[in-house]
């Protein structure tokens, strides 16, 4: 199968539809409804970055607690700098 989808389709923006995709997998269904509420955040994300033209977002698809984010350590220069400010 992988040698057929590699010589078949030749770049990543090949369309491979519902039924055509029948004939190369065991098993392909039509989405759920949450299957497509996920699609549609993502796509939407997406969008977001393209048009913000960043580098790149990272996100987690997870339920499980994150740790906080805390602030990372101030640099010497930065700590000596904010230091001469409070004197000042």
């Amino acid at each position: 199968m992988v040698d057929k989808l590699i010589a078949k389709y030749p770049s990543h923006g090949f369309v491979i539809d519902r039924t055509e995709a029948k004939t190369l997998f065991k098993i392909v269904e039509s989405p759920t409804p949450q299957m497509r509420e996920v699609y549609e955040i993502f796509r939407s994300l997406a969008k977001m970055t393209l048009a913000k033209d960043e580098d790149s977002w990272v996100f987690f698809v997870s339920t499980e607690p994150q740790p906080p984010v805390t602030e990372p350590p101030a640099t010497e220069k930065g700590a000596q700098h904010a230091e001469q400010g409070k004197d000042g």
